[in-house]
């Protein structure tokens, strides 16, 4: 049976959803998530950027029949680590190029259904207003009820990013709602905005690039959306895990990288001096270390990359 999700039309022809799976170091997660496309469907391509893997993973995805047998999967080098960011961006390019109407950025680390995904594309069509949708993402704990997030807020106060109704029943929420940004994992929007809104910030290699892309869709008077009725299941950042404190360096340097780039020098000040106290108090309190994150501020302050994280990060400026 032949799928088709082209139940909508946008600029006044067929609608063509492409989907940006990136890959790094993560073929099986990767090709679980292709396999989630139906052999035959209509009105979808996929573009699985492989972020220049060190295990094989793009020999082991030329290789795959899952891939293969969809017509619509293109595989692409990006020719270079260039984190969430770049990565993406190599593929919505590819979209663009292909006459993709919608484009979602995609983890290969998600469990979907497609018609979830057709649902995202009928709100865009329906809200003129609206430039990033995204579902609910949905914790891999086997019963598909569980809430990661449906949404987040930003406080520029703090830095802080928190998720919105995490932990929640998958049932309690429905509709939709505005929010200051939905997750990287699963993040759609009309190819016709692209020229208005740019392509992902690139200048955080991992964490904040899609938050401040929604900001910058939010201040241009667009809003940001999560589409309750859809959802997907989210099993977590597989990749980032797969390259040890990384993650942590990142999550906090960036932090202040964001603050220097959306907030006031007042909240800049403030989100310093609330996490550096933050980091102080944890460090005297359970002995952990954690004093040394206030040196990861401060590289974010100053727009550096410390060793030895510096060889496995790009970062470009904008």
């Amino acid at each position: 049976m032949t799928v088709d999700l082209d139940t909508g039309r946008a600029r006044g022809g067929e609608r063509l959803l492409g989907f940006v799976i990136l890959n790094f170091n993560g073929a099986d997660d990767t090709i679980a998530c292709a396999e989630c496309f139906p052999v035959d469907v209509r009105g979808i391509k996929l573009f699985i950027v492989d972020n220049a893997s060190t295990d094989n993973s793009y020999e082991r995805l030329e290789r795959s029949e899952v891939l293969a047998a969809r017509s619509y999967c293109e595989l692409i080098q990006s020719g270079g680590n260039l984190g969430y960011a770049g990565g993406n961006n190599v593929g919505i390019r590819r979209a663009l190029a292909c006459g993709c109407t919608h484009i979602c950025a995609l983890n290969n680390d998600t469990i979907v259904d497609p018609a979830e995904l057709g649902k995202l594309a009928d709100y865009l069509d329906s809200d003129k207003a609206c430039a990033f949708v995204g579902p609910v993402l949905l914790e891999n704990d086997g019963t598909g009820r569980t809430v990661q997030s449906a949404g987040a807020s930003i406080d520029l106060w703090t830095g802080d990013v928190s998720v919105r109704s995490g932990g929640a029943a998958r049932e309690t929420l429905s509709g939709s709602f505005t929010c200051d940004y939905v997750g990287g994992a699963c993040i759609m929007f009309r190819a016709s905005d692209v020229d208005a809104l740019g392509l992902i910030p690139e200048c955080y290699f991992l964490f904040f690039e899609e938050t401040e892309w929604c900001l910058r869709a939010q201040r241009a008077g667009r809003t940001v959306v999560c589409c309750a009725d859809a959802s997907i299941v989210h099993k977590g950042s597989a990749s980032i895990h797969k390259i040890g404190g990384l993650s942590g360096y990142l999550l906090v340097r960036n932090t202040m990288r964001f603050e220097a780039r959306n907030a006031t020098k007042l909240q800049y000040l403030a989100c310093f001096v609330y996490n550096a106290c933050y980091f102080a108090a944890k460090s005297l309190v359970r002995r952990d270390g954690s004093a040394k994150r206030i040196g990861f501020l401060i590289d974010g302050m100053r727009d550096v990359v410390r060793e030895p994280y510096r060889g496995m990060v790009m970062i470009c400026g904008e």
